[in-house]
C-alpha cells in the first residue's frame, strides 16, 4: 500500500525530505527517509543519484563542523552512511539491467567522497559501515570502477592500521570483491594480492612492540586468523584454476601456521604463556577453532585442486606431516558442519585418484587410515542430515555437543526460568557459553554462508562419498580390495549404508532433472 500510494508522487515527497534537511540534520529524519527508501525500492532508482549527492553533503558537512563527542552528530553520520547501504541494496534489481551501470556507477563516484573521508584513523566511528557500503558495491555493482578496485589495499592499510576489531567487516568487504566479481579477478590475480600478504601478516605477526612474551601478539590475533584462512578458502573455491599458481605460497602459509598454532596450543595448555589465567580458556578456545579452520582450508584444496596440492605437498616434503596434522584434527573436524561437510569433499576427492598420482607416503596404512576417516566423517554427516531432515531444519542450524548456540534475549524469559528456580550459576554458565561462542569467531559465523553456498550448495558429499569408493574400485582395485578386507564390521556397515543412500539421491536427483 505504501508503494502504490507514494511512488506516483516520490519525486515531490524527496524534494521536500531535501527541504527539510536543509534545516534539521537529525538522526530522526535521516532513518525516516532510509524507512522511505526501504519500503520503494528500486522505484526510487530514478532518484539514487541525487539522493546519494545530498546525503553526501550532509556527511561532510557534519564532518567538518560536528562534535562526535556529541551523540547527535555521530549518530546522524553513522544514519546516512546506512542510508547509502540501504540504497545500494534496493538497487539490486537493476544490477542485471542496462541501465544498472549507470546508476551504480554514479554511485560509486558519489560515494567516493565519504569513503575517501572515513578510510582514516578519524573515521573510525563509520568504518565497518562503509566497509559493508564498499562491499555491497563490490557485489550489487553490474561493473566495478576503478576506484572501487583501487580501495582493496585502502582497505588491507586501514585493518592493519585501526581496524583489527573489525575483521568481520574487513572479510566480508574483500570476499565480495572474489566471489561476485570472479572473472574480473581471474583475469587480473595481481589485484587480490594485497589480500594474500594480509593473510600472511596475520597469521606470521612481527614483535614489533617487543614483548617479553613471544605468544601475547599471536594470541592477540587468533580471531583474525581464522578469517584470513576462511578468506583461502573462498579464494581457492571461487577462483579455480587462475588461483593455482598461488595454492604453493597458500599451503606453505597453511601449514607452517599449523605448525606455530601446535606450539602456541602446547604452551596454552601448560600455562607458560600467560601470567593472566583468567584469559587461557578463552584463547584455547579461539586456538582450538583457528585449527579446525585451517583444516577445513585443506580440505578445500583437496576437493579443488588434489593433484595441485600432493604436488606441493611433495615439493615441500610435508607430505606425511600435513596428512599427520589433517588426521589428528578429525574429532574437531566432526564437532563442526561445514568443515565436516568439506572434509568428506576432500577425502572423497583423495579416494577417487588414480594410483600414479598417490605419494609413496600415503600407498598402504596411511591411505587406508585416510579412507577408514572418510567413512566415519560421512557417515556422521549422513546421520545429521537425516536427524534434521525429520525435525525440519536446516543442517547448518545443528547443534553439536560443544557448541550449542544459547539465545537469551528475553528478558521475561530469562526472569521466568529464575522464578521457576534456576541455578543461578547454571545462567551465569549458559552466558559465558554464548559470549565464548561470540569470541570463537569465524567458526560459527553464520554470515560466511554468501561466499561459500554459490559453489557447495548443490555439491551432495554422500554422492562424493560414493563415487569416490567407485573410483578407488575401478582405478586401484588393489588397494579397494586391501581396504575392504581391514574394514571393522561397523565401518563396514556405515559403508554400505552411504552407498545405498548415494545411490537413493542420484536416482532421485536423475528423476528429478528428467
Amino acid at each position: 500500500d505504501v508503494v502504490e500510494n507514494i511512488a506516483p508522487y516520490l519525486k515531490e515527497v524527496l524534494q521536500e525530505y531535501f527541504k527539510l534537511m536543509d534545516h534539521v540534520t537529525s538522526e530522526e529524519v535521516v532513518i525516516t527517509l532510509e524507512t522511505l527508501i526501504a519500503r520503494v525500492g528500486d522505484e526510487v532508482a530514478p532518484f539514487a543519484v541525487d539522493i546519494a549527492k545530498k546525503m553526501s553533503e550532509m556527511f561532510i558537512h557534519i564532518c567538518q563542523t560536528g562534535d562526535f563527542d556529541d551523540d547527535d552528530s555521530a549518530f546522524t553520520a553513522v544514519q546516512i552512511v546506512r542510508v547509502f547501504n540501504t540504497l545500494t541494496h534496493v538497487l539490486a534489481p537493476l544490477s542485471k539491467k542496462p541501465s544498472g551501470v549507470k546508476v551504480y556507477l554514479a554511485l560509486q563516484e558519489t560515494f567516493s567522497t565519504v569513503i575517501n573521508a572515513v578510510l582514516v584513523p578519524d573515521g573510525v566511528e563509520f568504518y565497518e559501515d562503509i566497509l559493508d557500503l564498499i562491499g555491497a558495491l563490490a557485489k550489487f555493482s553490474p561493473q566495478v570502477s576503478p576506484y572501487l578496485w583501487h580501495l582493496i589495499p585502502k582497505v588491507v592499510t586501514t585493518f592493519k592500521e585501526f581496524g583489527f576489531d573489525s575483521v568481520r567487516h574487513v572479510f566480508t568487504c574483500l570476499a565480495r570483491y572474489i566471489v561476485f566479481k570472479t572473472e574480473t579477478v581471474k583475469r587480473s590475480p595481481s589485484i587480490i594480492k594485497p589480500v594474500i600478504e594480509l593473510v600472511n601478516w596475520i597469521f606470521f605477526p612481527s614483535n614489533d612492540s617487543k614483548e617479553s612474551n613471544p605468544y601475547m601478539r599471536e594470541t592477540r590475533l587468533l580471531v583474525q586468523a581464522q578469517y584470513m584462512a576462511k578468506m583461502l578458502s573462498v579464494c581457492i573455491l571461487h577462483l579455480g584454476r587462475e588461483f593455482h599458481g598461488m595454492i604453493e605460497h597458500v599451503m606453505k602459509s597453511v601449514f607452517q601456521k599449523l605448525q606455530s598454532l601446535s606450539k602456541l596450543q602446547h604452551a596454552l595448555t601448560s600455562h607458560k604463556a600467560f601470567l593472566e589465567d583468567e584469559y587461557v580458556s578463552t584463547y584455547q578456545m579461539q586456538a582450538k577453532a583457528l585449527r579446525t579452520i585451517l583444516v577445513e582450508t585443506l580440505a578445500t584444496t583437496m576437493y579443488c585442486a588434489p593433484e595441485v596440492f600432493l604436488g606441493v605437498c611433495a615439493k615441500l616434503n610435508c607430505t606425511k606431516d600435513v596428512f599427520s596434522l589433517w588426521m589428528s584434527s578429525i574429532e574437531s573436524t566432526k564437532a563442526n558442519y561445514n568443515c565436516l561437510y568439506t572434509t568428506v569433499l576432500g577425502l572423497s576427492t583423495l579416494s577417487a585418484l588414480p594410483k600414479a598420482s598417490l605419494p609413496p607416503q600415503l600407498v598402504g596404512p596411511p591411505l587406508i587410515h585416510l579412507l577408514n576417516a572418510n567413512v566415519d566423517c560421512a557417515e556422521t554427516l549422513r546421520q545429521i542430515e537425516e536427524k534434521h531432515s525429520e525435525d525440519g531444519t536446516d543442517d547448518e542450524d545443528v547443534e553439536f555437543e560443544d557448541e550449542k548456540l544459547v539465545e537469551f534475549e528475553n528478558v521475561e524469559d530469562t526472569q521466568d526460568a529464575k522464578d521457576d528456580g534456576e541455578n543461578v550459576d547454571e545462567m551465569a554458565q549458559r552466558i559465558r557459553h554464548a559470549l565464548n561462542q561470540h569470541l570463537e569467531g569465524a567458526l560459527n559465523d553464520g554470515n560466511l554462508v554468501e561466499f561459500f553456498d554459490p559453489v557447495l550448495s548443490d555439491v551432495d558429499p554422500v554422492v562424493t562419498f560414493i563415487r569416490g569408493i567407485e573410483k578407488l574400485s575401478s582405478r586401484n582395485p588393489d588397494i579397494f580390495q586391501a581396504w575392504r578386507a581391514q574394514l571393522p564390521p561397523a565401518a563396514m556397515k556405515a559403508a554400505e549404508v552411504l552407498v545405498n543412500e548415494g545411490k537413493e539421491r542420484i536416482k532421485k536427483s536423475s528423476q528429478e532433472s528428467s
